[in-house]
């Protein structure tokens, strides 16, 4: 076809990426089965994440109609999966459903991190939900937080000691009120995760914290263990906390 001709030609443009996607449908909905089943695996690594979800659901569609049942539902699945935010990916879980399949907890906990990426938190978390212990805890908790479902948040991240998940589970204290878990949260990154940049806003928080409260003594001792600890960080300005 003329625009297949067209975005070969112009694989370069910045509109190529996102454009063939909506090519390959276009191609399937006109009947080119083979056309579509050929020149979909040939370009998938010059499309966007969209693109090829897009894309992978038409090469499922043109196996269905080719007979290949095996094949389209491997393609279902893998547009269900790998790129549940396009509009195909429930049409795609439809055909998976009605061939009486399902996805496992571990192909939800792979939904929810895509989805996740995606800033679709809503989403994210319906997919940890149905990953259950299969889901990552610090991606689960962060779409909780992004969510500004704070105590949720706080109820996941507490099962995970990694420097980021103590780092959002201080936050989630924060944000819910909860300052003396907050406080003792972010001391705890300090200490064990020292030198790094969730370790530095932590202890950065804590300090905003007291000088909230008053605590104008202990913000400033808590400054000069931030100045010393990250002296490569913007803390060493002692401008900042005047």
């Amino acid at each position: 076809s003329s625009d297949l001709e067209l975005i070969n030609h112009e694989t370069q443009s910045i509109f190529a990426p996102a454009a063939y996607g909506p090519l390959a449908l276009a191609l399937q909905r006109k009947g080119e089965n083979e056309k579509v089943k050929k020149w979909v695996p040939e370009n998938l690594s010059k499309m966007n994440d969209a693109g090829k979800g897009e894309a992978t659901y038409a090469q499922a569609l043109a196996e269905q109609a080719s007979g290949e049942k095996d094949l389209a539902l491997k393609h279902f699945r893998e547009v269900a999966v790998q790129y549940p935010f396009v509009d195909e990916a429930e049409l795609a879980l439809s055909a998976l459903q009605a061939a009486g399949l399902s996805l496992s907890p571990e192909e939800q906990a792979i939904r929810g991190d895509r989805f996740l990426k995606n800033k679709n938190y809503a989403s994210a978390v319906q997919a940890f939900n149905a990953a259950g212990p299969s889901a990552d805890t610090l991606a689960k908790g962060k779409a909780l937080y992004f969510l500004k479902r704070y105590s949720e948040a706080a109820v996941v991240l507490s099962t995970n000691s990694q420097k980021e998940a103590l780092y959002y589970l201080g936050l989630s204290y924060d944000k819910s009120g909860q300052d003396s878990l907050a406080k003792q949260t972010f001391l705890e990154l300090h200490q064990r995760y020292p030198g790094t940049v969730e370790a530095s806003e932590g202890l950065a928080t804590v300090i905003k914290m007291e000088l909230s409260a008053g605590r104008i003594a202990e913000a400033q001792s808590r400054a000069q263990i931030l100045y010393q600890s990250y002296a490569g960080g913007n803390y060493r300005d002692r401008g900042l906390w005047a």
